[in-house]
């Protein structure tokens, strides 16, 4: 796993999965500096399924971001940093496994990162451009990740297209007898804040890394070696590659049935090698799975409850 060293010197490690937005990186932990929130703030859905966010950035903005629960990392593109004029941070780099191989990519220093009320400061992001993401159809200037995500509580009402953010630990303390229409459900977190939700696919059981910065959900090749299906060679390469479609039976997530027949990709991710979980049956959980759905997410309690 990703071990920390003196910031001064640090170098952020990246993985990248082409067509979603998994990053992983050596944790920053920002300050945060307006804890209280009030209110659901509206969200739009890129044609591809993504999260798209409203974000200020050193006060300026709104800009145009993925919300990415499978990116330990916030990253804006490198039009975003030269109109905001951000900062390099000296002896600090970002290495990343993308479609073109390994990259370091500069950082940058954030004053102030906010969606509504919710605000984090003494930030760093990767720049990181996005036309891996967004292929020329829409735009973003940046993804908000799990060094923003995992200071508040997150609740996301996918029918309503809206959101709100909980100072961390209220909604398990305050707010647990507002959601007994939901059902509680214990996850795991893994580096670097990674949310891990026990799925069950045609009745197995399945780890799921929440990545709400993709539209398409995936498994890796035990996952679908566990629903007897003899795989081909799965793609190599730095990338990954595309995988292929596998018809599946019901995918649930505690006694909710989330889709009682869906198509998932199967594809062997470096970065379920790089978490740990290659040698378990895995996957990745993307909005397709959330549709119409409301989920709470109570990273200080390992509690999510969904509906």
């Amino acid at each position: 796993m990703l071990t920390s060293i003196p910031t001064r010197h640090r170098r952020l490690s990246i993985l990248i999965v082409p067509g979603a937005a998994l990053i992983i990186a050596a944790g920053i932990v920002p300050a945060l500096a307006q804890p209280q929130t009030e209110g659901a703030l509206s969200f739009s859905m890129s044609p591809r399924g993504h999260i798209l966010v409203p974000v200020s950035v050193n006060d300026r903005g709104p800009f145009v971001f993925v919300l990415d629960t499978a990116a330990g990392q916030t990253t804006v593109t490198s039009a975003l940093a030269e109109e905001l004029a951000l900062e390099p941070v000296l002896g600090e780099s970002a290495k990343m496994l993308g479609v073109h191989g390994l990259t370091e990519n500069p950082v940058v220093q954030i004053q102030s990162l906010a969606v509504g009320d919710a605000e984090v400061r003494d930030d760093r992001a990767v720049i990181l451009d996005l036309g891996h993401i967004t292929r020329g159809e829409w735009k973003a200037d940046g993804i908000l990740g799990m060094d923003f995500l995992s200071q508040f509580d997150l609740s996301l009402d996918f029918g309503a297209q809206s959101l709100m953010f909980a100072p961390s630990g209220m909604i398990a303390e305050h707010c647990a007898a507002g959601l007994q229409d939901r059902e509680a459900i214990a996850f795991d977190v893994i580096e670097p804040g990674f949310v891990v939700l026990p799925v069950t696919v045609d009745g197995h059981p399945v780890s799921a890394i929440l990545d709400t910065g993709s539209g398409h959900s995936g498994l890796n090749g035990k996952a679908a070696a566990l629903l007897g299906v003899e795989l081909p060679a799965l793609p190599q390469g730095p990338g990954g590659g595309h995988g292929f479609g596998l018809q599946t039976g019901p995918v649930g997530l505690g006694d909710r049935v989330l889709a009682e027949r869906t198509t998932l990709r199967v594809m062997d991710h470096p970065v379920m090698e790089a978490l740990g979980l290659a040698d378990d049956p895995s996957m990745l959980m993307g909005n397709d799975l959330l549709a119409g759905r409301k989920l709470t997410i109570c990273y200080q309690s390992g509690t999510a409850f969904i509906q």
